[in-house]
């Protein structure tokens, strides 16, 4: 069984975005708002 977690980002918000709206991560950004 999987388990997600979820935790706040702190400090290096600009890199989880960064990371997050890479577009070899996404089909072409389309789950990201």
């Amino acid at each position: 069984m999987a388990i997600t977690k979820i935790h706040p980002i702190k400090s290096t918000l600009n890199l989880a975005i960064d990371y997050i709206t890479k577009s070899e991560k996404t089909d072409e950004k389309i789950l990201v708002s």
